[in-house]
């Protein structure tokens, strides 16, 4: 019966022992793998992809008429077509001039736009006005903004990624503590027991008030 108790508190204390280890270990390893995800969704936040916007048409009447360019991107490359479309169809001949001007409102460049052609122009991503100096009974200007900008979609990502890996240090110190204070408590206890062995040898017997032990 004795066996019985002794056996079945030996397993109890392996199982507790067993189970105290696969939770700091599982904390650990929790940890590791928030840190992991939070570095996958870091990377994914930083991906930068190209797009391409395309302003709307805008009619542009002559006689010193001006718009503004777009500048609300960040662009890699901006492109400007411009089309003179004439009011009369018998003028087949010819062209118009229009101004590009900075947001000072400077003078960067005088465009000629031949009739019933596309005029293709390079623009940086500054601020700019389009000015007309032509005269608006012939015709009418017509253009628009291509621009090739960069932006990162998953940006958002980067939030979570954040959380994860603050969360991750905490959970990976906190079981590593723990791991740490185990095995203290284990050497500690290792050295007890070889302490009490060691004051146990030291005992000598005494039998019937004589100690055995003792030479004269």
């Amino acid at each position: 019966m004795n066996v019985n108790v002794k056996l079945k508190k030996v397993i109890t204390m392996k199982a507790k022992s067993i189970k105290r280890k696969l939770v700091k270990r599982s904390m650990l390893l929790a940890g590791l793998s928030m840190l992991i995800i939070a570095l996958i969704l870091s990377f994914v936040s930083i991906q930068r992809v190209n797009e391409r916007y395309v302003s709307e048409e805008k009619i542009l009447d002559g006689g010193g008429d001006f718009k503004t360019l777009e500048t609300r991107y960040t662009s890699i490359n901006s492109t400007l077509e411009m089309e003179f479309n004439p009011n009369n169809n018998e003028v087949n001949e010819g062209n118009i001039t229009v101004s590009l001007k900075d947001r000072d409102y400077n003078l960067e460049d005088n465009i000629t736009v031949p009739l019933n052609e596309t005029k293709t122009i390079q623009i940086n991503g500054d601020e700019h006005w389009i000015v007309s100096n032509f005269n608006s009974s012939i015709g009418s200007l017509s253009y628009r903004q291509i621009i090739v900008f960069e932006r990162q979609p998953y940006g958002i990502l980067s939030l979570p990624a954040f959380v994860l890996t603050i969360i991750g240090i905490v959970v990976v110190y906190n079981g590593k503590h723990e791991m740490n204070v185990e095995k203290i408590l284990k050497e500690q206890e290792k050295k007890r027991k070889e302490m009490d062995e060691s004051e146990q040898d030291d005992i000598k017997p005494d039998f019937m008030g004589v100690d055995w032990g003792k030479k004269d």
